[in-house]
């Protein structure tokens, strides 16, 4: 039997009055699912009239689907930034320029990337996840024809775009040409799906029901669910061999000096990523990039294999074009005696960094098994990189001792300084005598 995603809803039917809560409600549940988010991905939207006009609140830019609330949406009037689908804005900037007068809330945070995506929409509600099993199908190189096999003619295709405004009028677009009327679910080609609904419970439904279709579809063709992908076994849990711990302290301190900022280091040898990384197409895979553009502000586009830190610089400095936004040391290393070695600011970022490029390593084995993981091309990745620049800086001005690692000795009695250390950002590790 195919994993199946597990229908959460508990909470009573409740009317107009109540649909900014319904909708935060489902942005709860699907925010608590890595199935379907990881690492502040997704966002949801929902529209309704207020005070005599039609209003959309769509998540803000930044907040976490799993711990939302009513303050993290950015209440817009819907028509003028529907009309906005129409305008020659030359890039997101200018988008977000056109949006700030339509805010209508004046401590509202900045409005989703997708906020154009969730207006141009004809549907109330609408949820936009990176669902895994989704992506694992959305991410092979016959795309289409799987997708088509998958969810048959009722759930359209969106064509891969720039998250902004080129990827709302390529969705708007497939919405519209859509076989069915009104239809419940729209892949988006590399990047994730949406759902929509008349209320938040039916958008939430129509979610789980095209992730649980791409499960059993994964698993009828060779491609079952991988299950957990990085927790450690007790025994790889251990603490490793002095000549492991200074691999890796090497390897963190070449990360360091060319990231030009201090690095956390954090180490996954499940029996999952231990197999991945003596994976034989291992290099063919993972050169692909990410599943879903904005899992790069965690992995940067691709891994380095083996110890060559240099080496890997000095490609992706390449990669990166001129681009200096975006540093070109690894963030995932992979090696078949190590495992995976993640690198964040801060353990917090670290250990995210871990999870989801096992998350991802898992969807691009499951794609393999279905002829082939491809997802988009080098230039228009370093695109969505270089927009989600900035992330590490902003942690590291925000935590003063981020990168730091602390070995605190008499560890019971220095609570307080224990506790000092990791609330500015440091990784701390606390011995008794």
């Amino acid at each position: 039997m195919a994993f199946a995603l597990q229908n959460r809803w508990t909470r009573p039917p409740s009317g107009h009055a109540a649909e900014l809560a319904d909708a935060v409600y489902a942005a709860r549940l699907v925010g608590a699912e890595p199935e379907l988010v990881l690492a502040g991905g997704g966002n949801t939207s929902v529209k309704f009239r207020q005070d005599g006009r039609e209003v959309m609140h769509v998540k803000g830019s930044g907040a976490d689907l799993a711990g939302v609330t009513e303050k993290d949406y950015t209440p817009l009037a819907l028509q003028p930034v529907r009309a906005l689908l129409a305008r020659d804005l030359p890039d997101n900037r200018a988008m977000y320029d056109a949006l700030a007068p339509l805010v209508l809330r004046a401590n509202a945070p900045r409005p989703s990337i997708e906020t154009l995506m969730h207006a141009g929409l004809d549907a109330p509600h609408v949820i936009h996840t990176h669902a895994a099993a989704v992506l694992a199908i959305a991410n092979t190189r016959d795309c289409a024809r799987h997708l088509r096999a998958a969810f048959g003619p009722g759930i359209p295709l969106a064509p891969y775009r720039h998250s902004g405004l080129e990827l709302a009028r390529a969705c708007v677009d497939a919405w519209r040409k859509a076989e069915s009327h009104r239809p419940r679910a729209l892949v988006l080609a590399h990047h994730g799906a949406l759902a929509c609904g008349n209320s938040a419970h039916e958008a939430y439904d129509a979610m789980l029901d095209l992730a649980n279709r791409a499960e059993r579809y994964l698993a009828a063709n060779g491609a079952p669910h991988v299950g957990d992908t990085a927790t450690q076994t007790s025994a790889e849990a251990a603490v490793p061999c002095i000549d492991t711990l200074v691999a890796i302290a090497r390897l963190r301190g070449a990360a360091c000096r060319i990231a030009g900022r201090k690095l956390i280091g954090t180490r996954r040898l499940s029996v999952f990523i231990a197999d991945f990384a003596r994976r034989a197409d291992l290099e063919t895979l993972t050169r692909q990039g990410p599943s879903t553009p904005g899992h790069a502000i965690w992995t940067k586009r691709v891994p380095m294999l083996g110890g060559n830190m240099d080496a890997f610089a000095a490609d992706y400095r390449l990669y990166l074009a001129g681009a200096t936004a975006v540093d070109c040391a690894p963030r995932i290393v992979l090696d078949r005696a190590l495992g995976m070695i993640a690198f964040g600011v801060t353990k917090r970022h670290a250990d995210m960094t871990a999870r989801v490029f096992a998350h991802d390593a898992a969807i691009m084995a499951r794609a393999a098994s279905l002829g082939g993981y491809a997802t988009i091309g080098p230039d228009l990745m370093r695109a969505a990189e270089l927009e989600y620049a900035g992330f590490e800086a902003r942690v590291a001005a925000e935590f003063p001792r981020a990168g730091e690692v602390h070995v605190i000795d008499r560890a019971n009695d220095r609570i307080d300084v224990i506790g000092a250390l990791l609330g500015a950002g440091a990784a701390v590790a606390g011995i008794e005598n």
